[in-house]
């Protein structure tokens, strides 16, 4: 009996022996090659956090369209020359940072100044209605020597955008004459009906420039820079001139500085007169169209965005008319044509008779 206890007691210990959790206490072999080695160190890259950035482009592109929306258009304009992929960049996000750049710098030129709208953007209808003989041979294209027209088949030509070509071109040709002005230099006077070759290659610029800001707000805004630098220089000019008392906007150092158009927005002279000639720059300071002041709310009212449908709708409507009168001239001129016919027959066979 003994003996069988001691050995139940033997198998007991055995079977807890039996039970305790092994442990693993092999080492791993270390494996020494380049190999390993750069699958290491490869790891270790992949894992390492984000190092802080060395410039600019490193930035998230929140942060970078933020800043850029401080800058200036012509700026915006030197930062795209710098590589493709930031001229990739500023020109998938144009619409945005121009949004931000005229709503601080030049809001107020920027409802004085709109763009031409491109032919391409206009209805199959309304382009019918543009080109239409009818309105073409009743069309009056104004002639000016610093302005060139418009090109019917680029740029719509319905009232309004032709009053916003004529006056980008003329932002153009005013600040290219800055320099003579502030030197008090003459500017060469071109005669009605001579086109120097000069005059013709400048105007052919300034009608590209315009050209390009129909399809691109960066080329628009950078017309506005243009505009309110000119108008900045006028204005400090015109001032200095003791025996210039003539009514002008009020611009302080600090505005002058400050590259916004803001202190436009100020009670001024209005721009009603349009400078057909380059004679009317000597004496030009502010010119901001398309606006009127309205004295019972002391600020300037300008014209309604929706001008442009306007005038199409109402090209269209006459349309309508045009192709009227010219279906009645037609059917009277063919009434007529058998009058005579027949006002002939009748003369021969009175003329036989006898």
């Amino acid at each position: 009996m003994r003996h069988h206890s001691r050995a139940a007691e033997r198998r007991g210990d055995d079977a807890d022996d039996l039970e305790e959790p092994l442990v693993d206490t092999t080492v791993a072999i270390p494996l020494r090659s380049k190999r390993t080695e750069r699958k290491h160190k490869k790891k270790q890259l992949s894992t390492k956090p984000n190092a802080d950035p060395k410039s600019l482009f490193h930035l998230p592109s929140e942060l970078f369209l933020e800043i850029l929306s401080y800058l200036r258009p012509s700026d915006i304009y030197a930062l795209s020359c710098l590589s493709k992929a930031v001229r990739e960049f500023v020109l998938a996000n144009e619409i945005f940072i121009c949004k931000e750049i005229v709503s601080w710098r030049y809001p107020i030129l920027k409802k004085s100044f709109p763009r031409p709208v491109s032919l391409s953007s206009v209805s199959t209808t309304a382009r019918a209605a543009l080109h239409s003989p009818a309105r073409q041979s009743n069309r009056k294209q104004a002639s000016y020597q610093h302005i060139s027209p418009p090109h019917p088949y680029e740029v719509c030509t319905c009232m309004t955008c032709t009053f916003a070509w004529n006056n980008l071109n003329l932002i153009l040709d005013f600040a290219h004459f800055q320099p003579k002005l502030r030197s008090q230099q003459p500017i060469p006077i071109v005669a009605r009906g001579q086109h120097p070759a000069w005059n013709t290659q400048l105007l052919g610029e300034h009608a590209t420039v315009v050209r390009n800001a129909a399809h691109s707000p960066l080329a628009h805004a950078r017309i506005l820079q243009h505009h309110l630098r000119s108008t900045t220089l006028s204005v400090a000019h015109h001032a200095a001139n003791a025996s210039n008392r003539r009514r002008r906007f009020r611009m302080t150092a600090k505005d002058e500085k400050s590259e916004t158009d803001h202190w436009l927005g100020r009670s001024g002279p209005p721009s009603t007169d349009f400078p057909w000639s380059r004679d009317h720059y000597y004496m030009l300071e502010a010119w901001v169209p398309n606006r009127g002041w309205n004295g019972q709310e002391g600020r300037w009212m300008y014209l309604d965005e929706a001008m442009h449908s306007r005038d199409i709708e109402m090209l269209q409507h006459w349309m309508g008319t045009w192709t009227d009168q010219a279906q009645v001239r037609d059917r009277g001129e063919g009434e007529e044509h058998d009058d005579g016919r027949q006002n002939e027959t009748a003369t021969e066979s009175s003329a036989v008779q006898t």
